[in-house]
């Protein structure tokens, strides 16, 4: 971003947030425009000077700072601009932030695996908007949520209505973005895609009844109805003419050596709704 573009960017999308004095807003749209210029991760580092350091640690530490309205400001200005396009992508995946808290001040939950006792983290679900030629266009919905410190023991028996399980999330972030792409975008048709976590009853459902389309990475075997039986869903798309193949290079991680993955395109037509029970 060059300078001009991004005070643009910052004005349009933050001056209008409901943070109840204009003076905040303006001290929000200075911050954001830093924070571009200069993504440092810091405060200390993303601000000038030390007025600049002082005014954004004010900010951030305000009571009267209604973070709601900050995030509000960010999803509804990327639908928006959702607007100018005919096609959205929205893309939905979990994922966790873990820091190293040996107080135990943060008021966060355990990471992911509960070891060491020391990290501390929450997860987030993200649903980003992207155009057609897979440019990012912005952030249309943001869940944040801290894991109750012990594990639930029910696993796949969990006897807790579904709105009350994490993988709910999904749902609302989906519900969430579906309805300000249809109050700001109307005319632009959104496709969700999303990964292993989304593949469960509830999101199945929603995106049915609603009838939009959605892209799933299948974490559960499925059955399908295929001239009056019921096949396997991995095994009757196994047995599908390859429509298309990508080769996608995969960089070493601390669990696997650097690979490349190739992918290829199947597809069955369903006449009828996939069994998710």
């Amino acid at each position: 971003m060059t300078e001009l573009s991004t005070q643009a960017w910052a004005a349009k999308t933050f001056s209008h947030a409901q943070l109840g004095d204009s003076r905040r807003n303006r001290r929000l749209v200075a911050i954001a425009v830093a924070a571009a210029t200069t993504p440092a991760g810091l405060v200390t580092h993303a601000m000038g000077t030390q007025a600049e350091r002082e005014g954004a640690f004010r900010f951030l530490e305000s009571d009267k700072i209604c973070t709601e309205s900050v995030a509000r400001a960010v999803f509804e200005s990327a639908a928006k601009d959702c607007a100018a396009v005919s096609q959205v992508f929205v893309v939905l995946d979990q994922t966790d932030i873990t820091v190293i808290d040996r107080e135990g001040v943060r008021g966060l939950g355990p990471s992911p695996n509960r070891r060491p006792v020391e990290r501390r983290g929450v997860q987030v679900m993200t649903a980003l908007a992207l155009d057609a030629a897979g440019i990012p266009i912005g952030l249309l919905d943001q869940q944040w949520w801290c894991r109750p410190e012990e594990r639930t023991p029910w696993g796949k028996k969990d006897p807790r209505p579904p709105h009350e399980r994490e993988s709910w999330k999904w749902v609302t972030a989906f519900d969430a973005s579906l309805k300000r792409l249809t109050t700001l975008a109307p005319s632009s048709k959104p496709w969700f895609v999303m990964d292993r976590g989304a593949d469960f009853h509830g999101i199945l459902v929603q995106a049915v009844e609603l009838g939009v389309t959605l892209t799933i990475r299948s974490a559960q075997e499925r059955t399908i109805r295929k001239q009056s039986h019921l096949r396997r869903l991995s095994t009757t798309l196994g047995r599908q003419p390859v429509l298309g193949t990508i080769e996608i290079s995969l960089p070493r991680t601390h669990e696997r050596d650097a690979r490349i993955g190739r992918f290829e395109l199947r597809a069955h037509h369903q006449d009828t709704k996939i069994r998710t029970k």
